[in-house]
């Protein structure tokens, strides 16, 4: 059954959001260039099979909205230097960008996700990083959701783990922790997205992932 959402009063089928909410977005005057890249992406992420809070969160990443520290600065929450920088590393200014992509802590993240994946997947991890914008050299649609819930998986728990360090005080162990949990929740999410997973043990994910897809 195709799921149907309300949107200013009337019902669409799913597909149709993304095309809709940039048009709403384009109306508000958000500032934001929804680029057929963006759309893509926002398209992808509707497509994955994960908990409402993790779309909503990737949705915010991707269109800029998430409150990181960075924007929390420019809205005038946070004002001073030190309670903007990253929670990670305390080098510099926390914003998106450096969080998930250029943060020393979280490239350690990428680079050995890199290495568990190897050659399974037609991108490179700095492409990976940037998801979305190198849909073109993968072109079956579960090969694309598979690596979107890799991705996914990835930012999910560096957000989460972010927020453990700011609010709970926690400590990781980043090689170990963090790529631990991204290695089990994406075997968890790649088995909602790919019809041939359901006999994809952890084991042989974590050893030969992305071995079940049809290509």
């Amino acid at each position: 059954m195709i799921a149907e959402m309300s949107f200013s009063g009337q019902q669409m089928k799913k597909k149709d959001f993304v095309k809709n909410y940039a048009i709403a977005i384009r109306g508000r005057g958000s500032g934001v260039v929804l680029q057929d890249t963006i759309l893509r992406k926002l398209g992808l992420i509707w497509r994955l099979k994960v908990l409402s809070k993790v779309s909503i969160f990737a949705w915010r990443l991707i269109l800029g909205r998430l409150l990181t520290r960075e924007n929390l600065k420019n809205r005038g929450i946070l004002v001073e230097d030190r309670d903007c920088c990253c929670v990670f590393c305390f080098k510099a200014l926390e914003s998106s960008n450096h969080l998930f992509e250029s943060c020393p802590f979280t490239t350690r993240i990428w680079n050995k996700v890199g290495d568990w994946l190897g050659n399974s997947v037609k991108i490179t991890i700095e492409e990976l990083k940037n998801f979305g914008e190198h849909l073109e050299k993968i072109k079956a649609l579960e090969e694309q959701l598979t690596v979107g819930v890799i991705w996914l998986a990835i930012v999910w728990n560096l957000w989460l783990s972010r927020n453990a360090i700011l609010f709970k005080g926690n400590i990781f162990n980043f090689n170990n922790d963090c790529y631990s949990v991204i290695v089990l929740v994406s075997w968890k999410w790649f088995r909602t997205v790919n019809a041939s997973s359901m006999t994809c043990n952890f084991h042989y994910w974590n050893t030969f992932p992305l071995s079940y897809i049809k290509r």
